[in-house]
């Protein structure tokens, strides 16, 4: 198989388990804390990454001292803050608006960042990606009155969360090179979790998933395992 059509593959098997998620994380935040359930999904991606990393020989280093701002940057947009976006907009507005809105519009905030931050060209095909990306929007919120307004507050929070999304993968596009994907994944899931755990205390804690169901549990597991 050509290493292209191994790519597309591999790019299709993302999209189903990012698909997932969302059902995933609905059921999840109906018995826990969106700060605790985030908190408790990038624990558990850390250890599967350093289990993978042990299982695959890679080689593991802490990062340097230059390196902090830019992995808390990705931390704070992609791991916390995207995520309890995204965790507390599906406590507001069906799985299926978020699984609409956030991967349709990221990629249009991550364009124009881009251009912003890194001086790339939108051009032609870029601009009518943007245009056919916001009419998508539009007829997912039903800007004519056919969402309330729990529903609109959630769908907003997908679409903050979209601007998250853009803001990390510019972050992360500039310091392509400097690190490589286990180890850039183990610095994110690690500050991530970090920067959540305080927020728990709002929510309940970590104590509230011990008494959670099965299909809760099964949720956390997906988000940790398939989704991160």
């Amino acid at each position: 198989m050509s290493p292209e059509r191994t790519a597309y593959l591999l790019l299709v098997g993302m999209a189903l388990c990012f698909g997932g998620a969302w059902v995933a994380g609905k059921v999840a935040v109906d018995e826990i804390g969106p700060f605790s359930l985030a908190a408790a999904r990038f624990g558990i991606a850390a250890a599967l990454i350093y289990a993978y990393a042990l299982v695959r020989r890679a080689p593991i280093r802490l990062p340097q001292r230059r390196d902090l701002p830019v992995i808390l940057a990705m931390s704070v947009t992609a791991i916390a803050g995207y995520n309890v976006l995204f965790l507390v907009g599906l406590t507001l507005a069906p799985a299926s608006d978020g699984a609409i809105i956030v991967p349709g519009m990221a990629p249009v905030f991550t364009m124009l960042f881009a251009w912003l931050a890194l001086r790339e060209a939108i051009g032609t095909r870029g601009i009518i990606g943007l245009a056919i990306a916001i009419a998508g929007l539009l007829l997912v919120v039903g800007p004519a009155g056919t969402a309330d307004s729990q529903r609109l507050l959630g769908d907003l929070l997908f679409l903050l969360g979209a601007i998250f999304w853009g803001i990390y993968s510019v972050i992360s596009k500039a310091v392509t090179g400097r690190f490589d994907a286990i180890n850039v994944s183990l610095y994110g899931f690690v500050a991530g979790t970090l920067l959540l755990l305080p927020a728990t205390l709002l929510d309940g804690g970590l104590g509230q998933i011990a008494d959670a169901s099965l299909p809760a549990l099964a949720g956390v597991g997906y988000l940790a395992a398939f989704a991160t």
